[in-house]
């Protein structure tokens, strides 16, 4: 999908590459920057969204204690008068299908895919 301006800010939206995981972790870790074992709950990062090509929040699906597919957005600042926190999930939405297709009746491969992210991001870190 084509990167999206927002209002008259230096905002993009896009899909989440592997050039922008180390940006993604430090925006999951703890605002003291403290080094953190990886878990499930980290998800699978699918958007982001960067400020003069800074990244200041991704959006990611995980699957909750009910076994459904949530997802979540970090580093936008609450209250989010802008709504870049709902275009964020917005983005991550169409990423999550256009990859995973309908995850109603079956997340598994969604499920495999976060603990392969995390295994592998927790062996490079």
């Amino acid at each position: 999908m084509k990167a999206q301006n927002h209002r008259s800010t230096n905002l993009e939206f896009r899909k989440v590459y592997l050039s922008d995981m180390r940006s993604v972790i430090n925006l999951y870790q703890s605002p003291q920057g403290k080094a953190i074992k990886l878990t499930a709950d980290f998800g699978l990062p699918l958007s982001i969204v960067s400020e003069d090509h800074k990244v200041i929040g991704f959006a990611f699906a995980s699957i909750n204690e009910l076994d459904e597919v949530v997802l979540n957005s970090r580093g936008v600042q609450q209250p989010d008068p802008s709504n870049i926190g709902d275009e964020l999930i917005a983005e991550a939405k169409r990423t999550l299908y256009a990859t995973f297709g309908d995850l109603q009746d079956d997340n598994t491969k969604l499920k495999k895919s976060i603990h392969k992210l995390v295994d592998w991001l927790n062996t490079c870190q």
